[in-house]
């Protein structure tokens, strides 16, 4: 299996892994907890599986903070940190079909800070994916919802947080670092800023049912394998090719949603997982050689 392969396939089951959450979420809801708490959960269990992981590869968790990698680390990890804070605050003024939604206009917001910021070129063929993609991911917006003009903000902040963290994975120069060293110091800024954020709203609370904390546990471990994925997805075939497949994610949500949570299929919502799929396989599509 080529490099770009295994990429590709790490960077999907990543999107499936993340498309189960709302299985998980809803179980964890039902017995006391709420998103940004399953988030905190997530940051504290992965400090323990990243000391891990550095301890077999010989090397610190946190590396040695020298030049400008203090700033470099600092702002993914606060990238990361402020996807989840934003994107779980809009839920308190959208529902959150409308806010996904929205946080998923990030594939174009890669491509876009890319362009301007890197200076790399959005080909014709890449262009059209792109908009596709973008019109099938439309396709998934809840019809009769109201919108929200705070939480429409917060989750298109998100959408743009979550698009810079993916393209400075890339791009910030960790090239001397693992992904479990990168994990490991977003993790520990992340557990700090969400507890934080818990604590100033209200939400930090350990009343959990039995059956939350096992579910927690669970959802925070898978999500933590997940992250893994996605960042040495990235590292492997460019966050402008990992923001597209990352949207495998909805298309998994929905049929998790109509599978095993007994939700009505929305045909339209179905055409748009359709949309989709086509246009990250046209995007993959070989592309003829001219004579």
């Amino acid at each position: 299996m080529s490099h770009k392969t295994r990429g590709t396939a790490i960077t999907v089951l990543s999107a499936v892994i993340f498309g189960l959450s709302p299985m998980w979420a809803s179980v964890f809801r039902g017995g006391g907890g709420n998103p940004l708490l399953l988030t905190l959960f997530r940051n504290v269990i992965f400090l323990p599986v990243c000391l891990l992981l550095c301890r077999r590869a010989g090397v610190r968790p946190l590396p040695r903070m020298t030049g400008t990698l203090p700033l470099r680390l600092g702002f993914l990890a606060l990238m990361m940190a402020g996807t989840q804070v934003l994107l779980f605050s809009s839920y308190n003024y959208m529902a959150t079909g409308v806010c996904t939604t929205v946080h998923y206009v990030y594939p174009l917001l890669v491509f876009a800070v890319g362009a301007l910021f890197f200076h790399e070129r959005i080909g014709s063929r890449a262009g059209f994916c792109l908009l596709l993609c973008t019109a099938g991911l439309l396709c998934f917006w809840p019809r009769g919802e109201q919108i929200s003009l705070r939480g429409f903000a917060l989750a298109f902040g998100s959408g743009l947080t979550f698009a810079l963290y993916l393209v400075w994975t890339e791009k910030g120069g960790f090239e001397g670092l693992i992904v479990p060293q990168l994990q490991f110091f977003c993790s520990l800024f992340g557990a700090a800023f969400i507890a934080l954020c818990c604590a100033v709203s209200g939400r930090l609370t350990l009343a959990l049912e039995p059956q939350a904390w096992f579910v927690g546990a669970l959802a925070a471990g898978l999500m933590c394998l997940g992250v893994l994925l996605l960042q040495n997805g990235v590292l492997m075939i460019g966050a402008r090719r990992a923001s597209l497949l990352s949207t495998f994610e909805p298309i998994t949500s929905l049929i998790v949603g109509f599978t095993l949570l007994h939700e009505r299929l929305d045909l339209i919502a179905a055409l748009g997982a359709v949309t989709v799929l086509l246009s990250v396989l046209l995007f993959y599509a070989p592309e003829k050689k001219k004579n």
